[in-house]
């Protein structure tokens, strides 16, 4: 049998959604789902045919995600969304298990996931949010389990849904910003990603984190900034000489992350 990653596995699933379908519903192995959650999406997609995307709240811990339009609003245009997940780096595209597709968009002739990152599903979004409009039903109905071994978990010790979102920028900015938008836009957002790399360096990120950062600049075709990252280090530092305490906090938890390795 052949491995497959979990893109892959994703869009082998689909190919199995009965062709007589008219949504598809992922509900993920960590995950769950609240009582009337497939009820209420299908019955916004179906008022609703221009969209394509159904997404609600998903709990995850103590916090609730993808609460980002106001609640007066529940259809969204497709390149709305797109440009304010963009411009203002918002958790709009919903995560699988707090998402429903319209099976239509799974039928497209290429895989529903483009690429084999973990961020997949939000190119998945992205990708078909420029012929659909997205959805939100503004209520939590799904809920996140978080552990330690889940794949959100490893990817945040590595941060990499920062170097996600600059990929994503990178990748659909083109497409849904103005050539002049991306032209300003895109070395701001380089810009933020190097100098937010100053906190790794005061976190004593070590080995891994600096080679998956290198790694995967590499495969985007961006050169890492020591400049902006040591002026991000000095802004970093500089903001813990006027907050003294949050600095002896910040250095508690760097020994004690060096000390878990």
């Amino acid at each position: 049998a052949d491995f497959l990653s979990m893109p892959q596995n994703f869009n082998h699933a689909f190919l199995q959604v009965a062709p007589d379908a008219a949504y598809c519903k992922v509900i993920c192995a960590d995950d769950w789902i609240l009582p009337g959650c497939i009820r209420k999406m299908v019955a916004l997609a179906e008022q609703n045919p221009s969209v394509g995307i159904v997404g609600c709240y998903q709990q995850r811990a103590s916090r609730v995600r993808w609460a980002v339009f106001p609640p007066s609003r529940s259809v969204i245009p497709g390149r709305e969304a797109c440009r304010v997940s963009l411009i203002d780096s918002a958790h709009v595209m919903p995560q699988p298990t707090a998402a429903l597709y319209r099976a239509d968009l799974l039928r497209a002739g290429k895989p529903f996931f483009p690429n084999d990152q973990p961020h997949s599903d939000t190119s998945a979004c992205f990708e078909a949010l420029d012929r659909c409009d997205l959805g939100v039903v503004h209520e939590v109905l799904a809920v996140e389990r978080v552990h330690a071994d889940q794949i959100t978990s490893q990817m945040a010790d590595l941060a990499s849904g920062d170097l996600a979102y600059v990929e994503t920028v990178i990748e659909y900015g083109p497409r849904y910003l103005s050539p002049q938008e991306f032209e300003a836009f895109k070395p701001r957002v380089l810009r933020a990603h190097f100098r937010g790399l100053g906190r790794a360096v005061l976190n004593l990120r070590g080995r891994e984190f600096w080679t998956f950062q290198h790694m995967r600049m590499a495969e985007l075709g961006i050169e890492m900034d020591h400049m902006q990252v040591a002026i991000g280090t000095l802004m970093i530092m500089l903001s813990y000489v006027a907050r003294p305490a949050n600095a002896v906090r910040k250095a508690r938890a760097a020994i004690r992350y060096r000390m878990s390795r």
